[in-house]
């Protein structure tokens, strides 16, 4: 079950980039993408959503922890 849903999320995903961009080759575009970055749609699950909240009330308090000087490094390799 959970692996369909993965796949019915992808092809979603894939749609959405195809009409946006106007091409058929999303897999550069993935390889690129930072493995965790959190896709936005999962965010409508209550339990990644706690996860992702990690105690704050907020996605605004929750990014507001971030270190900016982290992500700079992170993006910078």
């Amino acid at each position: 079950m959970f692996g369909f849903i993965l796949e019915r999320l992808f092809q979603d995903l894939k749609r959405r980039y195809r009409k946006k961009s106007g091409t058929k080759a999303l897999s550069k575009t993935l390889r690129t993408l930072m493995s965790d970055i959190p896709l936005v749609r999962n965010l409508q699950n209550p339990e990644y959503l706690k996860i992702v909240l990690d105690g704050a009330a907020t996605l605004e308090e929750r990014f507001s922890q971030i270190d900016a000087r982290i992500v700079q490094q992170n993006l910078s390799r």
